[in-house]
């Protein structure tokens, strides 16, 4: 099994393309939540954090005009990829390249 492809290019205003690249990296990185469980009686069984992960691998290059940013998508779950792919052509992105389907 391989991974299924998104790669889209979002217009930037200059100033702020690191911005982007950073925020979009960010945001598709794994990160950790507290995750208290409790029992009927309202007590805490367990407070150990957990993981939060979009499951798709990003990478953002800020292209030679720093006018566009490329957003790079790989993904073993499809259903994440298509919601992020909904998410950024809400924002503008326009998809150079995507591969949901496995020969």
């Amino acid at each position: 099994m391989g991974f299924y492809e998104l790669i889209l290019e979002l217009p930037v205003d200059i100033k702020l393309a690191k911005v982007y690249k950073k925020a979009i990296e960010g945001e598709n990185e794994r990160y950790w939540t507290q995750n208290p469980i409790m029992d009927k009686q309202g007590n805490l069984i367990s407070d150990t954090p957990k993981t939060i992960w979009s499951g798709n691998y990003c990478h953002v290059a800020i292209l030679d005009d720093m006018k566009n940013i490329r957003i790079s998508l790989l993904s073993r779950t499809l259903p994440n990829l298509r919601e992020a792919k909904e998410r950024y052509e809400k924002m503008g992105a326009k998809t150079i390249h995507e591969k949901f389907k496995f020969d």
